[in-house]
């Protein structure tokens, strides 16, 4: 609900197949969506699984991490990885006299995608 707040998304959607991690209802929930954008939040091991399977990346997300994919909508197997965010980069995000030069880009591009 943090992440919702923050990047004011109005409908959230709870799906079992997320905290079960069942790869075959999300590979039909994307499937079927409507959405440009979805924000999926889960847990390991399941982040990481998908993520492999999707786009043959091997990451092993840390709690609170975030990661960033770009799928073609006609082929669920065409998988970009653009991005993977540790939870101690999100303070990053808040601009201060210290931000990184890319935490404003960033910051803009998660509002941009899922507002």
């Amino acid at each position: 609900m943090i992440l919702a707040e923050l990047l004011k998304i109005e409908t959230i959607e709870k799906k079992e197949f997320i905290a079960t991690g069942n790869f075959s209802e999300l590979k039909k929930a994307l499937d079927e969506s409507e959405r440009q954008q979805i924000l999926i939040v889960g847990h390991q091991p399941h982040l990481s699984e998908w993520l492999r399977r999707l786009c043959s990346m091997e990451i092993e997300f840390e709690k609170g991490s975030a990661a960033e994919i770009m799928i073609d909508r006609s082929s669920l197997s065409d998988c970009h990885f653009q991005w993977y965010l540790p939870l101690n980069q999100f303070s990053n995000l808040i601009e201060t006299p210290k931000t990184p030069f890319f935490a404003p880009i960033l910051r803009d591009k998660l509002t941009e995608s899922f507002c």
